[in-house]
């Protein structure tokens, strides 16, 4: 059964994406450089990892992918929002908390570019801590990813894309829904 979140007047289903969904998430993933997406000096391909969607009113409005990490981390692989400001950002990061709870993980974390500042002050409202920033790790980045590390590469606002910013904050075991 889905979880339910109700947030804003919004009422988002959070389940596990079906076979005919994967295939349209991995396309919107181009957005966030994927499927085949770089986490610390990993390459990740998206069509191997579990994938979850947000649906209102029976359609997909956001989805996320997350793995355990080694030790004691759920790491946020992706998440995207195909609508900002209507709550299916919360409700997706309060799914993964469950996910977290379920897989005993004792700390959630989130990468992200210098560039995403919008990404960067949905986590900090959401509770996250900036606990590293590699500077130059783009370039790293696209040399996994069999490209020039000399590529300028921009983002949001026109910015270059040069530094990987990591999130991270301890999961809530007080069921206290931090989120909403």
């Amino acid at each position: 059964m889905p979880l339910l979140r109700n947030t804003a007047d919004h009422r988002f289903a959070i389940s596990d994406a079906s076979a005919e969904e994967i295939p349209g998430i991995i396309e919107t993933s181009t957005i966030l450089g994927g499927p085949h997406l770089v986490v610390g000096t990993t390459i990740i391909d998206l069509a191997d990892e579990r994938l979850r969607v947000a649906k209102a009113g029976g359609r997909i409005v956001g989805w996320h992918a997350t793995r355990r990490s080694c030790g004691e981390a759920l790491d946020i692989l992706a998440i995207l929002s195909h609508e900002r400001r209507t709550g299916v950002g919360r409700a997706m990061l309060a799914d993964i908390e469950a996910l977290a709870l379920r897989a005993g993980a004792t700390f959630i974390r989130v990468e992200t570019t210098n560039d995403n500042l919008s990404a960067q002050s949905f986590y900090r409202a959401c509770g996250f801590d900036l606990v590293a920033v590699r500077q130059g790790a783009f370039r790293d980045v696209l040399r996994l990813k069999g490209l020039s590390p000399d590529l300028k590469v921009t983002g949001e606002g026109g910015r270059r894309i040069c530094d990987v910013l990591r999130f991270q904050r301890e999961v809530d075991r007080t069921n206290g829904h931090r989120w909403q």
